[in-house]
């Protein structure tokens, strides 16, 4: 129900695929602050607070758009955690790609989700409604449709660098922003 207690704030969480204890990037990054402990009163202060703004939701949304408000900030919140590193072929053919002149005609992905933040993309995908491989896809490769001769358009996949992966990545968080800000307006 929308009349939730903070003691439901656990399985909500739970449900959002977080963790209170975590520290992800982008609520803590650009401060050193700390999770609060779920004992702490200043916890039970921002939980009960948390509960005000869920009871004000409710004055104007159904329970399915809130739910997809708190899906579609979790998912903001998991797709900060995604991290890349070069594959290793990236990494054994960086200076033989800096000598080549005519460009990588490589198809093979230039980067890879580092182990460790796989789950968070997963989570992401899962709470946006997407395959989780098709993301992983767009975050480490982009298409492009070339028209020759108007006659036939061929698909090439080009892989993305680091750089540009995480410039993807940094891309999706604000369009994802921007779009659950439109809807919230309207």
């Amino acid at each position: 129900s929308s009349d939730v207690c903070s003691s439901d704030l656990p399985d909500m969480l739970e449900g959002l695929m977080l963790d209170p204890m975590t520290k992800y990037k982008l609520l803590y990054e650009p401060c050193s602050a700390q999770p609060l402990a779920e004992d702490s009163p200043e916890f039970a202060d921002r939980a009960e607070k948390f509960s005000e703004l869920r009871r004000a939701l409710a004055t104007f949304v159904s329970q399915d758009v809130e739910q997809e408000i708190l899906e579609a900030v979790a998912a903001l919140i998991h797709l900060g955690e995604v991290e890349f590193k070069k594959t290793a072929e990236a990494e054994a053919g960086a200076a033989q790609t800096a000598m080549d002149t005519g460009g990588d005609s490589s198809q093979q992905f230039l980067v890879e989700i580092d182990n460790d933040r796989r789950d968070a993309l997963a989570s992401a995908a899962d709470l946006l409604g997407l395959s989780e491989c098709m993301l992983e896809k767009v975050l480490k490769s982009k298409e492009m449709h070339v028209k020759r001769q108007n006659r036939r358009t061929s698909h090439i996949s080009c892989p993305r660098n680091k750089a540009q992966a995480e410039q993807t990545l940094m891309c999706i968080i604000k369009v994802i922003y921007k779009i659950g800000r439109a809807s919230c307006r309207e």
